[in-house]
């Protein structure tokens, strides 16, 4: 009910923070930071959600001292994770305050204490996917035992336990000796597969085609898409409850399944 849409971006002229969304072509940034820093007087925050660093937009910008990268994650309503992360060139006090305007809406704000290209969780989000591309394109699995490894094994452990800390809790030592020994064996090719781009170029982009890496003509992607998004809404259930101090016991959504009724004539 608070949120009024418009194409103007000169309505944002009243604002005290500015969000940009757009896609990630960098010329629309930059076009789209310079108007920003034209129409919003100071102090206003500029911030970018695109996943593009700070320094890469403020090339037309003359205040360039209030623009941060404040990066979300899709879907953003329901993913509490944001990456704050300051340029060479952001004051000092726009992170503490871009932090406690997200703490204050019930986001999670992550701050890097560099700039680094992808920031974090894009960066360990590629190298696994990397990885994946990997083991199916040279055969190793199908994508669905890859996928089902990821659900059932470790990707259950990541809600609760983080990379690091996992490493610490099974035994440091252990997780060293044993990435000595495979973290030389793990795929280190500059691009992705070759046989995913043979796809793309295809025109096979996933179920708005039929096809990606699945065939998506034999699968369901709504029934999907919803289950994992009444996993998110799980989460933010416990998540709201931690932050009000209450417990909450939220059951885990379980898989809709459709069976086939056969009419007696």
């Amino acid at each position: 009910g608070r949120i009024r849409p418009t194409t103007d971006m000169n309505e944002a002229s009243a604002a005290t923070l500015v969000v940009e969304a757009v896609p990630f072509v960098h010329e629309l940034q930059l076009d789209v930071f310079e108007a920003l820093d034209r129409i919003c007087a100071p102090p206003t925050v500029l911030a970018s959600s695109s996943g593009q660093v700070a320094s890469e937009l403020v090339g037309r910008v003359q205040r360039r001292e209030r623009v941060v990268a404040a990066h979300f994650w899709y879907p953003s309503q329901h993913i509490p994770a944001v990456e704050v992360c300051a340029g060479p060139e952001t004051a000092p006090d726009v992170v503490p305050w871009i932090c406690k305007v997200l703490e204050d809406v019930g986001k999670v704000p992550v701050v890097l204490n560099r700039e680094v290209k992808g920031f974090i969780g894009n960066r360990m989000q590629l190298a696994l996917l990397r990885e994946a591309w990997a083991l199916w394109a040279s055969g190793v699995a199908s994508a669905e035992m890859i996928d089902t490894v990821v659900r059932t094994s470790f990707g259950r452990r990541l809600a609760i336990t983080g990379p690091i800390e996992s490493a610490d809790v099974g035994g440091l030592e252990t997780l060293y000796n044993f990435g000595a020994w495979l973290i030389p064996d793990l795929d280190r090719a500059p691009h992705p597969s070759p046989k995913v781009g043979e796809l793309v170029k295809a025109g096979h982009k996933g179920p708005s085609t039929g096809r990606g890496v699945y065939d998506w003509t034999k699968r369901d992607p709504k029934a999907l898409l919803s289950l994992r998004m009444n996993e998110l809404l799980r989460w933010l259930a416990v998540d709201q409850a931690e932050r009000s101090g209450g417990r909450a016991v939220v059951k885990r959504p379980a898989a809709k399944r459709t069976a086939k009724r056969s009419k007696k004539k």
